[in-house]
């Protein structure tokens, strides 16, 4: 992360390349620069745009149970359940994940 930072990365980045949230990035580097760690100022310009996504219409079961692996990965449920379908769907796994039917997609 700290390499990440004084390459120029933005914290919202430096989040999405890690799993965690951007407060805890901008907290860590806070921490960091005031030991006297040299890491650059976040740099202006536009926001890259974020892929969000909000778990809080996931059943609570379900969510306990993604909970886990997202706990076991350092990461969020809502940045897990990203994740999961941005794999499913770039490797074409939504046949097999949902095992219903062949749409040949």
């Amino acid at each position: 992360m700290l390499d990440m930072a004084r390459r120029g990365k933005r914290p919202c980045e430096i989040a999405e390349l890690t799993g965690m949230s951007p407060n805890a990035v901008s907290c860590r580097l806070s921490y960091w620069r005031k030991r006297g760690v040299n890491v650059a100022p976040a740099r202006s310009g536009p926001l890259p745009a974020r892929r969000k996504i909000c778990a809080t219409g996931v059943a609570e079961d379900l969510r306990d149970l993604l909970k886990v692996h997202a706990d076991l990965r350092g990461v969020t449920v809502g940045v897990l359940a990203r994740d999961i379908l941005d794999r499913a769907a770039r490797d074409n796994l939504i046949d097999a994940v949902l095992d219903d039917k062949e749409t040949d997609a």
